[in-house]
């Protein structure tokens, strides 16, 4: 009988589809929780008020919707693989930016932060539209529905746990709360996002887990 332990199994036995799924959840593990560090930082370190915090929060979600075309657009002409890639280059050279430009120009930071938010919006938006093309390639036409809640579930798992690490991470105190790179005051909630840069940066050699299922729309057409 086809049981759950048995569809299960099948759709963690498919080519690719298992390292796909690894891959998802540890790129959202060091990337889902940067926009509640960015607001932290607004708000506790920047000294922003709450309006201006709403405000930087909208320019990330316009972001959002600008990333969904251009993901799109994106997909179908490079295919997800170099999508991916720029998102993870996007991904860690706005939060490493997010950190030191807004210590190293205090004077424009606000103009700074609220271009870098759009930015990651734009991003985090790419890297949907690519992770919802290759997963609904990757599905097979049996135990469909098992298979993409699987995936969506390490996805989110790893947002998850990358919220719960940074939390506690701040929260335990091993972080100093200013420290200094040259000239630059930096805080505890600047070294997670330089750490969390830095493990996005690190993690694109897990790109050759991703098969790139979806390549160029015209040749997709053609095969």
């Amino acid at each position: 009988p086809h049981n759950f332990r048995g569809a299960m199994l099948s759709v963690i036995r498919l080519p690719d589809f298992l390292p796909f799924c690894s891959y998802l959840f540890l790129l959202y593990a060091f990337t889902a929780m940067a926009p509640s560090v960015f607001s932290l930082i607004e708000k506790e370190v920047m000294g922003l008020g709450d309006n201006q915090v709403v405000w930087l929060g909208i320019g990330l979600m316009v972001g959002c919707v600008v990333g969904y075309f251009t993901g799109g657009k994106a997909v179908d002409g490079v295919g997800t693989k170099s999508v991916f890639l720029c998102c993870h280059v996007g991904f860690s050279l706005i939060m490493a930016g997010f950190a030191l430009g807004r210590a190293a120009w205090p004077g424009g930071a606000v103009p700074l932060v609220g271009v870098l938010s759009f930015l990651f919006g734009v991003t985090m938006a790419a890297a949907s539209i690519a992770l919802t093309s290759e997963m609904m390639a990757l599905l097979p036409a049996k135990d469909k529905s098992l298979a993409a809640s699987f995936c969506m579930g390490m996805y989110m798992g790893g947002g998850g746990l990358g919220g719960v690490l940074s939390g506690a991470l701040l929260k335990s105190g091993m972080l100093r709360s200013q420290w200094t790179i040259g000239s630059l005051a930096l805080t505890d909630y600047d070294a997670v996002l330089l750490l969390c840069s830095a493990m996005v940066a690190l993690l694109m050699v897990t790109l050759g887990h991703v098969r790139s299922v979806i390549g160029r729309a015209d040749w997709v057409a053609g095969r």
